[in-house]
């Protein structure tokens, strides 16, 4: 089933800089890890993907073409992610989107169950338009956030980013604990791809 009206968010226009190699290509379970991010929100039924671009953007290309995502060129890239997350924002149409996802390209094995999850939970109206996965209790990645915040999201100039807009709209948040460990599982260096690498061949 094909789920309308909500879009997908990834991040993958850094530097990788802790990494030493660039994350998104990198080979995990038979794909990159770009394309296991794309890839759990498409099971999990998001049609709407855009994955936003910035450092070696033409070394997705290839791969963002042939899975027909539309592509996001964050030209202010080297801001931060914080950037990438408006350039992203900036595309979206409040018409034809009610909720957004955003994940960054760099936390590939989250499952497609959490999504589902949150969907549900969403849809559910349990009382929050800004619904976070958590697992024991932390929450983790992706956050599913209704349109009516991103404008305001985009607006910000206080500093800290998407957490630090999120923390003042607690009033407005909701957690939703996943079983899976993955949400709060990020590769910034060797050792965390080593270790994940080993997790999928068990």
């Amino acid at each position: 089933m094909t789920v309308f009206k909500v879009s997908a968010i990834i991040l993958a226009a850094g530097y990788s800089g802790r990494m030493e190699k660039f994350k998104p290509l990198l080979p995990m379970g038979g794909m990159s890890i770009l394309e296991r991010s794309i890839r759990l929100f498409q099971t999990a039924g998001i049609g709407d993907i855009r994955v936003v671009t910035g450092h070696r953007a033409d070394e997705l290309l290839p791969l963002l073409g042939q899975l027909e995502i539309q592509t996001i060129f964050n030209k202010h890239y080297e801001e931060g992610m914080f950037s990438s997350v408006k350039a992203g924002l900036e595309t979206l149409n409040p018409g034809h989107c009610e909720a957004f996802f955003i994940l960054p390209a760099d936390l590939p094995m989250v499952s497609p169950d959490t999504v589902i999850a949150l969907l549900n939970a969403y849809y559910a109206d349990r009382g929050g338009d800004i619904l976070h996965p958590s697992f024991q209790g932390k929450r983790g990645h992706p956050p599913l956030i209704s349109i009516c915040h991103a404008g305001n999201i985009s607006a910000w100039k206080r500093g800290g980013g998407l957490r630090a807009f999120l923390s003042q709209h607690e009033d407005r948040a909701m957690d939703v604990p996943v079983p899976d460990e993955y949400i709060l599982a990020d590769l910034d260096t060797p050792g965390d791809y080593d270790k994940m690498l080993c997790e999928i061949r068990e």
